[in-house]
């Protein structure tokens, strides 16, 4: 065999090892990809039925009989309520830097 004959099998042979080992990285991502998938398409069953179980828990009437629960009282039923006016908040000079940000609390 000449030696332009043996680099050729030389080189065939470690790209032949080369593309086996790519191969099986290939498929072992594959395998990893599918299985991210399933868990994925678990977890998405399961925040379905979690958010379900959350609407019972967080509604408005779900706030209103724990605050009865631990002792709150309607406003209405409370005669002692104060309303107080909202006071304007604070003004500021504007500053020199070409930025304008300005605050207003509600």
């Amino acid at each position: 065999m000449t030696r332009i004959g043996r680099r050729s099998v030389a080189l065939y042979l470690v790209f032949m090892v080369a593309l086996s080992a790519m191969g099986a990285l290939n498929q072992d991502r594959l395998d990893r990809y599918t299985s991210l998938l399933d868990t994925k398409d678990d977890l998405i069953v399961a925040s379905g039925q979690l958010r379900g179980r959350a609407e019972g828990i967080r509604g408005p009437e779900a706030v209103a009989g724990w605050a009865r629960e631990v002792g709150m009282v309607a406003v209405p039923e409370n005669g002692a309520v104060v309303y107080i006016d909202t006071i304007q908040s604070p003004v500021s000079p504007p500053l020199l830097s070409g930025l304008e940000v300005e605050t207003r609390w509600r």
